[in-house]
């Protein structure tokens, strides 16, 4: 573990921007974050002028684009359907609404993320419907495969935990009817089936709600200011 002192004659032969750019996309050890504000301070960038421009940083992140023919969001190769706005470019409205989510995100506060998440865990489970159920974000794993072809798959959603088994469940019995039909087949679909028992026998602090489900929450509140601005999916299709 470095310490403090290294940091700090690393970080003072650095620019301010790149130290801003460090805070707003890096986890930083505790030591290290230390010495960045403290050479930031030093240069008179503190308080909220230094939360302002993390902050403005963070944005500027989701904002950038590559110079291959790459998708800025998903980062798949662009053939055919790519259209631009800005200096972005996205394989469709859906790359495009995720990346305006993105930045909305940022302006999403963490009480105010925390307060949707333990307000949807104290609600029904939007599938059941049932109530006190305390949902929860879970995931479920796939994998298909025939001759030299193998696709995986994992998708996650918001639900109790009676209905993240069941369909836990169907996720394992589709992995055991189509995962094997293949070398990498036959040796990732025990990995698959793996996850998904796994998915099955965890346990989750039904105190409080979790990382996944905060994240989901702050997107939640993300779309909905996209939807009164009527920014991102809610402003249609942007044009080429």
């Amino acid at each position: 573990m470095y310490s403090k002192d290294f940091f700090l004659t690393s970080f003072r032969e650095q620019e301010s921007d790149d130290l801003i750019e460090r805070l707003a996309t890096q986890q930083l050890a505790h030591e290290a974050r230390d010495a960045a504000m403290k050479v930031l301070a030093e240069r008179g960038i503190d308080g909220g002028d230094l939360e302002l421009r993390v902050h403005e940083s963070k944005k500027a992140q989701h904002r950038k684009t590559g110079v291959t023919n790459e998708c800025d969001c998903c980062g798949k190769i662009l053939v055919l359907g790519c259209f631009r706005t800005g200096q972005q470019k996205f394989c469709d409205t859906d790359c495009y609404h995720t990346a305006c989510l993105r930045i909305a995100a940022v302006d999403v506060t963490d009480r105010a993320a925390l307060d949707c998440a333990k307000a949807l865990k104290a609600g029904p489970c939007p599938t059941c419907r049932k109530p006190r159920q305390m949902p929860e974000i879970y995931a479920v794993h796939y994998i298909a495969s025939a001759l030299i072809l193998t696709t995986q798959s994992t998708e996650t959603f918001f639900r109790c935990r009676s209905c993240a088994t069941r369909k836990a469940l169907r996720a394992m019995l589709y992995c055991s009817a189509w995962g094997w039909w293949s070398v990498h087949g036959l040796l990732k679909t025990p990995i698959r089936l793996v996850m998904n028992g796994y998915e099955i026998l965890k346990r989750r602090d039904p105190s409080k709600p979790s990382v996944e489900l905060i994240q989901f929450a702050r997107m939640a509140l993300a779309d909905e200011q996209l939807r009164i601005s009527g920014g991102g999916r809610w402003s249609g299709r942007p044009q080429d």
